[in-house]
């Protein structure tokens, strides 16, 4: 023992040291692989064994560990074996016998541990298993074992009451199966005849509104016309409240008289109730001579109303026969920072679908799609999967076009032949100074003035009055204001006596024109000019798009822009190759996101549930969706995506690498919704529908009731802010034939969803 610093304990001699030589007697350790010693044989002495484990994999799965490696790589090292060891110490000690020796030790030392190996990637490792770690699936699954056994257990337990039961019933159902079979045979003619009610009804009622309007407003306008003076006003007040009663103008009568149609009386009346503002309208309209006979009458009354309550103002117009407005009832409202909007009815397009579920899986579309519920007389039906609905607005071209050619009308040609151009853009556009050329004749050149312009996705017909254009490799030119060519069509052609395109032009012509298809289309990308019955001021008929012939367009489109960039830089260098190489495939990408954003209405991913009664002409269902709303989320969620991809890929095999993704908009929840729609069906029997053999005759009515959240709204309920909230809702008729929905909408020959009501709610 020594107090005070070592090194002086050291040179005053307080320090004993002591040197110790270690050696092992067997020589150098030698290591072998556990599988080359029988597992009942001890290893020899100064022999170790290692045995490393079969690979262990984890798989983290859950939102709360995933992270940028979330495989877990794990490895057990297993050492035995025994060595021996020999001490001796430096320094010699007095023996009993008087002798001096070192001090020795020998033991053999057991080895027997393990040493774990774990490491973590990014990605899979080959030949490794790996165990997911909790996950939704995995919990769903366990719940449904749960309640799965819990069941069995209930049906084992009252099956012999149900057996019973199912007997009872099935006696009753076998009585009145005859009487049943009877009914479904009159089930083709109900169908039928459903129709028909429905559009006679509505025709007979508008008709009978109609001219009892007609009867009291012409009573009405004539005592007004007879009694009063133009232009009269008349002010008074009763209870609180103060009325305007107003007549038109001497000019409003006078255009009124022409058959321009006006205003020609307002009753008015506003003031306060119980703190709550008024002021509510009444308006009789004399209709416009084209208005009245598209209607079927000649006068219209609208009624508006503003309600101010409680910092909220709520605006209402009815139109009961929809003459003036698009809606028999619309409603607007705002206040407290938040809006509503209310109309009914409403006609919808259906759009064109693409989309894949499991009923579309051989064999599994069967069984999912014929679930039989044999004790309640039901079958069920069960279906996941994705919807798009898309238009083909992206196949526009990005400014003017001429859209539709009519060279030989029925009849004399002396003007009636006519040129459609159509804005495919969401903006008005000015036709001030823009030129439409008829390639070899410039006498028949068309300059606007400024006070010509179209509506976003509207139509203006040129009209070539007092002269005759040929009928025979006719080639127009559009031109814009600076002279430059925006649009030519190829040599068309429309004789008397032909057959274009497989349709007989007559000896004095006909009602088919030469149109772009489809509407406005990109020919770049896809379409061509296609001759067939005229669509004059309306969207012309789509024709078939073919998949493998719009990617190549789309490829080819990407290729020729990326050379047109580059070919200054040409060089036979790698470095020119990669570039070329990696412009196009951005180049690529962006052609078909930019297709996505102008096509795509709505992405639907949905589970739905059904139950029917045996023959399949009743029934009901729900279904739960997650929806993308437009194009332009789409495009944005495939954009993250590759982003995300690329930056992995880039740090592909360098995780301790730095990376930045993407980040997705802070909009993109807003359009993002859960939908939930609860809908009920009458249709016939798919045995009558094919006796029936009537394609007209809808095969069933479908009416359903949709309410749909977006994330934010979710959001909201837990407290959270993740953007501006909205919530949509309504009841509608799905896919309504042109019997029902002309009277109504005036939508021609198609076939429409109809809403009885359809609303929206959101945050300001």
């Amino acid at each position: 023992m020594y107090e005070g610093e070592y090194s002086s304990a050291m040179a005053g001699g307080a320090v004993w040291e002591e040197r110790f030589t270690v050696t092992q007697p067997d020589g150098p350790v030698m290591a072998i692989e556990a599988n080359m010693v029988q597992s009942d044989v001890s290893p020899v002495r100064g022999t170790i064994t290692v045995e490393i484990s079969a690979p262990q994999g984890v798989h983290y799965t859950d939102a709360v560990t995933f992270n940028e490696r979330p495989f877990e790589n794990r490895w057990n090292v297993t050492i035995r074996g025994n060595i021996a060891i020999h001490a001796a110490s430096g320094s010699y000690s007095y023996l009993g016998n008087g002798s001096q020796g070192p001090t020795i030790l020998e033991r053999i030392l057991e080895l027997d541990f393990v040493i774990p190996v774990t490491a973590y990637s990014g990605w899979n490792l080959v030949g490794i298993d790996y165990t997911g770690t909790n996950s939704l699936a995995g919990d769903v699954e366990k719940l449904l074992d749960i309640v799965g056994a819990f069941f069995d257990w209930v049906w084992d337990t009252i099956a012999a009451p149900i057996n019973w039961l199912i007997d009872q019933v099935m006696k009753i159902v076998d009585f009145f199966a005859d009487l049943v079979g009877k009914l479904l045979a009159y089930a083709q003619d109900v169908m039928n005849k459903v129709t028909e009610l429905i559009g006679f009804l509505v025709e007979k009622v508008q008709i009978f509104l109609r001219d009892i309007a007609d009867l009291i407003f012409n009573s009405i306008v004539d005592w007004i016309i007879d009694l009063l003076p133009d232009g009269s006003e008349f002010r008074f007040s009763l209870f609180g409240f103060d009325f305007i009663v107003a007549f038109a103008e001497d000019c409003e009568m006078d255009r009124i008289e022409m058959g321009y149609g006006g205003e020609l009386l307002s009753v008015r009346t506003e003031g306060k109730l119980l703190g709550t503002g008024f002021d509510i309208g009444l308006e009789l309209w004399s209709l416009s001579d084209n208005v009245s006979a598209e209607a079927g009458m000649e006068y219209d009354l609208l009624l508006d109303a503003d309600i101010e309550m409680f910092g909220f103002t709520l605006d209402i117009a009815v139109d009961p026969f929809m003459v003036l407005r698009g809606h028999i009832v619309e409603c607007r409202g705002e206040g407290n920072g938040w809006a509503m909007e209310l109309n009914a009815p409403v006609a919808e397009n259906i759009y064109a679908t693409v989309g894949y579920s499991l009923h579309d899986i051989a064999g599994v579309g069967v069984a999912l799609s014929n679930i039989p519920i044999p004790f309640l007389g039901l079958k069920a039906s069960v279906n996941a999967g994705f919807e798009i609905k898309y238009t083909l607005r992206g196949l526009e071209e990005d400014n003017l076009v001429i859209n539709e050619v009519e060279l030989n009308p029925r009849g004399l040609d002396n003007g009636t032949q006519w040129v459609e151009i159509y804005n495919p853009l969401n903006a008005n556009v000015s036709l001030g100074n823009w030129t439409l050329s008829y390639g070899s004749n410039s006498s028949y050149n068309i300059t606007f003035n400024s006070s010509f312009s179209i509506k976003p996705f509207g139509y203006w017909m040129v009209q070539y009055f007092n002269r005759t254009l040929p009928t025979e490799s006719v080639r127009f030119l559009l031109l814009d204001p600076g002279g430059a060519i925006v649009d030519a069509t190829p040599p068309l052609s429309e004789p008397d006596n032909a057959m274009v395109n497989n349709i007989s032009t007559g000896t004095s012509g006909c009602d088919a024109t030469w149109q772009r298809a489809p509407n406005g289309a990109n020919f770049s990308v896809a379409g061509k000019w296609n001759f067939t019955w005229g669509s004059i001021g309306a969207e012309n008929p789509a024709v078939d798009i073919q998949f493998k012939p719009l990617v190549w367009a789309l490829l080819k489109g990407a290729f020729n822009t990326t050379w047109h960039n580059l070919r200054d830089e040409l060089a036979l260098s790698l470095d020119f190759i990669v570039k070329l190489v990696t412009q196009f495939i951005q180049r690529f990408i962006e052609d078909v996101l930019r297709l996505v954003e102008r096509s795509v209405v709505e992405t639907c991913l949905f589970l739905d549930v059904k139950l029917t009664d045996a023959t399949g002409s009743g029934g009901g269902g729900i279904t739960l969706s997650f929806v993308i709303e437009g194009g332009d989320t789409l495009a944005a969620l495939l954009r993250w995506v590759i982003g995300s991809v690329a930056v992995f890929m880039a740090k592909f095999g360098k995780p301790t690498q730095p990376s930045q993704y993407p980040k997705l908009g802070d909009d993109i929840p807003e359009h993002l919704f859960v939908r939930l729609e609860f809908y009920g069906l009458v249709r016939m029997p798919k045995v009558l529908q094919k006796a029936s053999g009537n394609e007209e005759e809808p095969d069933q009515i479908k009416l359903i009731g949709r309410i749909e959240a977006n994330i934010p709204a979710l959001a909201a309920l837990a407290g959270r802010e993740m953007g501006r909230w909205r919530i949509n809702f309504g009841v509608f008729i799905e896919n309504v034939p042109p019997k029902i929905a002309d009277p109504l909408f005036r939508t021609g020959d198609k076939t429409i969803n109809v809403w009885l009501f359809k609303g929206t709610v959101w945050e300001k």
